[in-house]
């Protein structure tokens, strides 16, 4: 098979819908499956942001009861403490028991985890990001499900963050 071949058959799984698939426990640690997991661990969907949980509630949530992350690969994805990550799980588990599937939408855009900083919270990244892409404070507010008001407060805090030298530009 030469190279055009391999590339017309291979797939974008970041454009693919998230699926609640049951994978047969024997089959978990397969290599296979650890490729499919490192792929799909490069972003989220935004519609976890609608839950009802914090941004952070609502990412780790996702990752450890939809992609099956540990407490060290959500640290390195998120760059926090994995004491904090413990807690906040369980804080998410009691608002929402069920998993994120209805919130789930393939059509919906993603937010890459290479966005977050150890000096920017969860939100900040997210809203600096989504206003990176040219989008207006009220369209970002719609997607994550929050007021425009508050979209602006959090992108101008992280603005003087980054103006004021306390993160490194490059992320």
């Amino acid at each position: 098979m030469d190279k055009k071949e391999l590339a017309s058959n291979s797939k974008d799984i970041t454009e693919q819908p998230d699926l609640d698939i049951n994978i047969p426990e024997n089959q978990l640690n397969s290599d296979s499956n650890k490729t499919k997991s490192k792929n799909f661990n490069q972003n989220f969907p935004i519609t976890i942001l609608k839950a009802g949980l914090s941004s952070l509630e609502a990412i780790i949530k996702f990752l450890k009861e939809n992609r099956n992350c540990s407490y060290k690969e959500i640290k390195r994805l998120l760059k926090r403490n994995p004491k904090t990550l413990a807690v906040t799980y369980r804080e998410a588990k009691k608002k929402l028991p069920e998993k994120f599937s209805k919130y789930i939408c393939a059509n919906k855009k993603r937010i890459p985890y290479s966005v977050f900083n150890e000096k920017l919270s969860i939100l900040e990244s997210i809203c600096t990001y989504l206003k990176s892409e040219k989008r207006s404070y009220s369209e970002i507010g719609r997607l994550i499900d929050k007021d425009p008001r508050t979209i602006w407060t959090v992108c101008k805090r992280a603005e003087k963050k980054i103006l004021n030298g306390d993160i490194n530009h490059e992320n």
